[in-house]
């Protein structure tokens, strides 16, 4: 139908977000995608993804009978867990499979602190 290209892209950019005790994991599969050819951003709240798939043409003809593999240029939004430290998140490219990992912040540091009650001796 119309969305071919649309549900062609969909595989390209799949995100789990999987949160354990000491912090969170992005994964995202990027099938083809070289890792200078990726751009990830913070934007306010938000992680942004931006790849760009380049066509390789792998036969040396000029009949292209069947093109179903997508490329060009895909991007994603995934929004930050309040409790996530952007300040020391690592990313890993490996496999086709990206993985930025963003460790929870102390409570401390959410403004949530608990006051010791005095009582009288």
């Amino acid at each position: 139908g119309s969305n071919k290209m649309t549900k062609d892209f969909m595989p390209l950019m799949g995100t789990d977000l999987i949160e354990t005790d000491k912090d969170y994991h992005v994964h995202v599969d990027l099938p083809g995608v070289n890792a200078e050819d990726l751009d990830v951003t913070i934007v306010d709240k938000y992680l942004c993804l931006k790849a760009e798939r380049k066509y390789v043409h792998e036969e040396n003809t000029d009949k292209v009978h069947s093109m179903e593999r997508a490329f060009g240029t895909v991007q994603r939004k995934i929004r930050i867990p309040a409790n996530a430290d952007m300040d020391r998140c690592e990313t890993m490219m490996k496999n086709g499979v990206l993985t930025i990992t963003m460790p929870k912040k102390a409570l401390k540091e959410e403004g949530v602190r608990k006051l010791q009650i005095q009582t009288e001796k």
